[in-house]
Formats: structure tokens, C-alpha cells, sequence
């Protein structure tokens, strides 16, 4: 397992290069409902209750959203990789 880490040590460090903005907006979106909660926990349990239901459904239209970039991702660099701007564009 060492020797493969060896082997591919430049590609894992681009690759975690390229991850760290998107685990920060994660962190950043899982602190900014966690803090939405604390404060609005103080005023009872109904608006404590709207808070989180309307964070989670955020959070579902954002794993949505993401979902939908990954599956353009892959065809976007094929189409990139083929010099295909107009498909890149589209």
C-alpha cells in the first residue's frame, strides 16, 4: 500500500489541493445551520422546529445541485478533451 501511495504522492496532493475549497464550504454550510439552530433555539420550540425543516430542505436542494455538477462534470471534460467548445458551452 506504500509503494502505491509512493507512486501516485503528486496526483493525491492535486487532488487534495482541489478538495479543500469544497470541504470548507461543506464545514462552512454544516456551522452556519448548527448556528442558525443555537440562536433561534432560544426563542422555543416552533421556530426552533421551522429553522431546522427549512435547513434540511437547503440542504437537500444543495446535495441536488451538487449532484447535478458532478454527472456535468465527466461530459464537460470529455467534451473539453475533444476540443468540442460548442458542447463545452452548451
Amino acid at each position: 500500500m506504500m509503494r502505491l501511495w509512493e507512486q501516485h504522492a503528486g496526483e493525491y496532493k492535486k487532488t487534495l489541493s482541489l478538495s479543500i475549497p469544497v470541504i470548507i464550504a461543506q464545514a462552512g454550510q454544516i456551522t452556519v445551520g448548527l448556528i442558525d439552530n443555537i440562536m433561534i433555539g432560544q426563542l422555543g420550540t416552533g421556530p426552533l422546529a421551522a429553522a431546522s425543516f427549512t435547513n434540511t430542505l437547503f440542504t437537500l436542494v444543495l446535495i441536488f445541485g451538487m449532484g447535478y455538477s458532478f454527472a456535468l462534470t465527466p461530459l464537460i471534460g470529455k467534451s473539453w478533451g475533444e476540443k468540442d467548445n460548442a458542447s463545452v458551452g452548451s
